[in-house]
C-alpha cells in the first residue's frame, strides 16, 4: 500500500471534480462536523459579532466562507472585508482580540484555552448546515479496480481501528506520542473527549450504517450546496465522485 501510494487522506470542502480528475473517495473518518470556527469567551452566536477577522483554513475557505456568509447576507459587506489568511497557528488568533478562527474541533480550542485560560466559543459549521464530509479517503479508479482487495481491507481495519481507539485510546495515544514528539498525553486526552462528546466518529449516519459510512443523499446535499452558492458547475455528476461499495461491507457498528 505505502510503496503504491493508492490512497490517501484528503480534507474535505469541495469533492474532487472527476470530469478533471482520475480520482474517486472512498469512506471517511469523521461521520459528524469536525471543522469549527473558534471566537472569544461571551459570543454567543456567529452573527453576533460578524465584523470580527476570520482566518478560515485554506482548503476549506471557498464554501464555508459563502455558507456562513449565507447565514449572515446583511453583513456580507463587512465580513469579506474583514476576512484574513490562514496562517496554519492561533498565535493571530491570540493577538487580535477582535478575531475568530478556524480549526478543529479535537485541538484548537485546547490549545486557545491553554494560551488564554479561558473557553473559546466553538461552532461547528456543520450545526450550520455545511454538509461535506469531514475527511475522506481518496484512491484512484484505476487502483480501485486493480487493488480491490486490498482497499476493502483498508477500510475495514480503518473502522475497526477507530472503533478499538474510542473504546480504549491508550495503545493508539502511546505510537501517536512516539512518532509525533510535539504532541502531549493532554492534547491527545482532550481530543478523544471532543471526539466522543461530539460523536463526531459514531454518530450520524455511523450509528445506524456504521463506521466510515457514506451516503448518496448527503454527497448530494453536497452538490446541492456547492451549485448554489456557485462553487461548483450545475453539470457535474456527482455520483462520479464516490462510492459506497467498499464501505457497504464493512458493517462495524459503534
Amino acid at each position: 500500500m505505502a510503496a503504491g501510494r493508492p490512497i490517501r487522506r484528503r480534507h474535505g470542502g469541495r469533492p474532487p471534480d472527476l470530469q478533471r480528475r482520475r480520482t474517486r473517495p472512498a469512506p471517511g473518518h469523521h461521520r459528524h462536523h469536525l471543522p469549527a470556527i473558534a471566537h472569544r469567551a461571551g459570543v454567543a452566536s456567529r452573527s453576533q459579532d460578524p465584523g470580527r477577522p476570520e482566518r478560515p483554513h485554506p482548503i476549506h475557505r471557498p464554501s464555508q466562507r459563502n455558507h456562513l456568509l449565507a447565514l449572515a447576507q446583511d453583513q456580507v459587506r463587512l465580513y469579506r472585508r474583514s476576512k484574513k489568511p490562514y496562517t496554519f497557528s492561533v498565535q493571530p488568533f491570540l493577538v487580535d482580540k477582535q478575531s475568530a478562527t478556524q480549526g478543529y474541533l479535537a485541538s484548537e480550542p485546547y490549545t486557545i484555552e491553554q494560551q488564554t485560560r479561558q473557553k473559546p466559543t466553538v461552532f461547528l459549521l456543520g450545526e450550520y448546515g455545511y454538509p461535506p464530509y469531514a475527511q475522506t479517503l481518496v484512491t484512484t479508479r484505476s487502483a480501485l479496480t486493480a487493488k480491490r482487495d486490498a482497499l476493502q481491507r483498508f477500510v475495514q481495519a480503518s473502522a475497526e481501528g477507530w472503533k478499538s481507539y474510542l473504546a480504549n485510546p491508550a495503545a493508539g495515544n502511546a505510537l501517536i506520542l512516539k512518532d509525533n514528539p510535539q504532541m502531549t498525553p493532554a492534547l491527545l486526552d482532550y481530543g478523544v473527549k471532543a471526539l466522543k462528546q461530539a460523536k463526531l466518529v459514531d454518530g450520524g449516519d455511523a450509528a445506524k450504517r456504521g463506521l466510515l459510512t457514506m451516503t448518496d443523499a448527503r454527497w448530494k446535499a453536497t452538490y446541492d450546496f456547492m451549485v448554489k452558492e456557485k462553487l461548483l458547475a450545475p453539470s457535474v455528476d456527482y455520483r462520479k465522485a464516490f462510492t459506497t461499495e467498499l464501505v457497504d461491507k464493512v458493517n462495524v457498528l459503534p
